[in-house]
């Protein structure tokens, strides 16, 4: 049910306290619809690629600022979702390797279906979530990769108990063309 909230308004000029839709804030729609951070309410975050290599689990509320250079595979855990988390992935460094790095759901939780997410033009580079999906998985490439380069990001929202929405912005270098991205 996605409930719009208005706590205070005055006659005349329109003044709104509280903007909530359901229990999820304006700012984090407004944020994940545009691939913005939200205005408040997040925590930064900053990783080191040794941290990443060691497969984080990340927090509720936070923006994860990682210069991990994909130097190895890695398992990147999904705090649970809960209505109104919200999640943050953003590269500080070139990850220009080819070792997949793993978004998995925590416990039984998965991506709501019907999400189309990509990092490219090519097949390998695009796919949809089957509803029954646990992760996202982007390998980022050595050369020409279309996900990796700094700013890259994925945006996680739950808007639906036990379900995360995702987005993707891949930053390309060079063509952009090498470097894959999928559901499981």
């Amino acid at each position: 049910m996605n409930d719009l909230i208005l706590r205070s308004a005055s006659v005349g000029t329109l003044e709104a306290t509280s903007l909530t839709v359901g229990s999820i804030s304006q700012d984090k729609l407004f944020g994940f619809a545009n691939l913005v951070d939200p205005a408040s309410g997040l925590t930064a975050v900053a990783l080191t690629s040794n941290e990443v290599d060691a497969d984080p689990t990340l927090g509720t509320d936070t923006i994860n600022t990682a210069a991990f250079d994909a130097n190895e595979a890695v398992d990147i855990t999904l705090p649970p979702a809960k209505v109104g988390a919200y999640v943050v992935w953003r590269q500080s460094a070139l990850a220009d390797e080819a070792n997949a790095m793993d978004w998995i759901c925590a416990g039984t939780d998965t991506f709501e279906a019907n999400q189309v997410c990509s990092i490219g033009e090519l097949a390998a580079q695009h796919d949809t979530t089957a509803g029954t999906d646990v992760k996202l998985i982007i390998t980022p490439a050595a050369t020409n990769p279309g996900w990796g380069q700094v700013g890259s990001q994925c945006h996680f929202l739950c808007r639906t108990e036990g379900k995360w929405l995702v987005k993707v912005q891949g930053m390309k270098l060079g063509t952009g063309a090498v470097g894959t991205l999928s559901f499981a």
